[in-house]
């Protein structure tokens, strides 16, 4: 893989550079109490500008960093997936993202001249929906609902002991839900129905976007997340799902990403999750969130969650993850 330097690029007056680990406060300073305290960028800054598939950018404007944004390769190096935007308030609807991207893209295209796809996830249904309304080419891939609660250790503890005497059956579908190493992992992923677990041929792990047809994206994500998979009698893969732990600033933050075709089983699925967090080693408040299919009701599981378990505590919202597919576009137009 070639280094990510690049030569700083003026766009339309707007200077646009590749990051730099000393970026990290003026980049973090763009938004503040992004996620309600619940950003994973303050921790994972520094991981991402080490991560040769990861480009960070920024754009100035006199002198000071207004505008953040990440380009991800993936899919055999012929996609990116757009992350982590930030625009400062006082810049913002100006259309500096779009120079940065552009910037980005020009790098991009020399190193991966295979690109030909750009994705990008968002939990904005209502600006998302007037977007497509307004760009018919940008395309919603999928709909993914979600289920959140908030909790400490000393509470989810206790609240998987009480469920542990009262629902002997619940014990019992747990031990059929094993934790995979990677190298399991990747094996399950390639085996796996995926017409019945990824109909859209994509697969979102950690809110990240994936094609699941390649085999090389599968250690991109299992290396950071925990992968749990039900088996029927014969060994065949039924349900899969991840978890991915973010040490956010207001609480330890863990995703969920759960693919299967159950209600029921989608319910054991949040409590391993729920069980592995408990085995931490940590004293920090937890906040949880799970992403479904969307054919499941979400409503049903939410109910366990909040009746069942008595998780009622909730800070963080329950918006759809939503998939969304760019047009092809010419990636070195011009600047």
């Amino acid at each position: 893989m070639k280094e990510k330097r690049a030569a700083p690029a003026t766009v339309d007056g707007v200077l646009c550079r590749i990051a730099t680990q000393g970026d990290y406060q003026a980049v973090l300073d763009i938004n503040r109490n992004v996620y309600n305290g619940l950003d994973y960028l303050s921790s994972k800054y520094h991981e991402y500008l080490n991560d040769p598939r990861r480009n960070l950018g920024v754009a100035i404007v006199d002198g000071r960093i207004v505008v953040f944004e990440m380009a991800y390769v993936i899919d055999g190096d012929t996609s990116i997936t757009w992350q982590a935007r930030r625009v400062h308030k006082d810049f913002q609807g100006l259309g500096l993202s779009n120079k940065l991207g552009h910037y980005l893209q020009s790098i991009l295209k020399e190193r991966y001249p295979k690109l030909k796809r750009e994705h990008y996830t968002s939990a904005n249904w209502p600006l998302i929906s007037k977007v497509l309304s307004k760009r018919p080419k940008e395309k919603l891939v999928m709909k993914r609902p979600r289920v959140s609660f908030d909790t400490n250790p000393t509470d989810l503890n206790q609240i998987l002991k009480n469920q542990s005497k009262k629902q002997e059956d619940l014990i019992d579908a747990l031990k059929k839900i094993h934790v995979l190493s990677i190298e399991e992992g990747v094996v399950a992923l390639k085996n796996c129905d995926w017409s019945s677990l990824f109909p859209t041929g994509f697969l979102i792990a950690n809110w990240e976007p994936y094609m699941i047809q390649y085999a090389s994206n599968y250690p991109l994500f299992l290396q950071d997340s925990t992968m749990v998979a039900t088996r029927d009698k014969s060994g065949q893969v039924e349900s899969i799902s991840f978890g991915t732990i973010i040490n956010s600033p207001a609480a330890l933050r863990y995703r969920a990403d759960y693919y299967g075709n159950s209600e029921q089983d989608a319910i054991h699925h949040i409590v391993k999750h729920a069980v592995l967090i408990s085995q931490l080693d940590q004293k920090r408040d937890i906040s949880y969130s799970i992403l479904l299919p969307e054919t499941l009701d979400k409503q049903a599981i939410k109910d366990f969650v909040v009746t069942k378990m008595g998780l009622t505590n909730q800070r963080t919202d329950e918006n759809l993850a939503l998939l969304i597919s760019l047009p092809p576009r010419n990636f070195l137009s011009k600047m």
